[in-house]
């Protein structure tokens, strides 16, 4: 059965709760690095020295330096001490175009969400996609949401990166650098 783009972002409720949990156990660290002005910033230095085939998936990708594979519960990543999950989700049988669209038009008001950012998105070898950044609360922690839809005409490729608003910073750019690492 396919999913609609609908059921597949309602899936990653998980990931959310994630985020908010290891965001919550690692907040007081988390904002002693944020506030040190000669922090050495680990997390946004660069990508890994590898290219990993996404667990579950037929994707590969190179992803931010300190971030390990998902052993349980999604495919894709996770940085334990910033909160961050990176997850990835196949929809067979639908061209990514559609995809990106679709999510383009929900309403996030609605959902207590608000649409931050929308753009065409540009890989490495040359593929095309849409990029979305979606802000939203819970428990009372802001979190952004980066979303890609990239693939072809007959398969869309997904790509969530949660990670707590006050870490943006520090991790976005390595997020969208990774994300145009991906090979499908």
């Amino acid at each position: 059965m396919k999913k609609s783009i609908i059921q597949i972002v309602a899936q990653s409720f998980v990931l959310i709760v994630l985020a908010v949990m290891l965001s919550s156990i690692f907040s007081s660290n988390a904002n002693a690095q944020v506030e040190r002005n000669d922090m050495v910033d680990t997390i946004a230095s660069d990508l890994a020295d590898q290219r990993v085939v996404v667990n579950g998936t037929n994707v590969s990708i190179i992803p931010p330096r300190h971030f390990v594979m998902a052993d349980t519960g999604f495919s894709g990543f996770y940085h334990l001490g910033a909160g961050v999950s990176m997850a990835f989700t196949i929809s067979e049988g639908r061209p990514y175009v559609y995809a990106g669209e679709e999510f383009g038009l929900l309403d996030f008001g609605n959902q207590g969400a608000e649409l931050l950012d929308s753009a065409e998105f540009v890989l490495n070898d040359g593929s095309l996609g849409k990029y979305f950044l979606v802000g939203f609360t819970i428990k009372g922690i802001a979190i952004e949401r980066m979303v890609l839809f990239t693939g072809d005409y007959n398969n869309t490729i997904i790509v969530m990166a949660n990670y707590p608003a006050k870490i943006q910073k520090l991790i976005q750019g390595p997020i969208k650098e990774s994300f145009k690492t991906i090979k499908f």
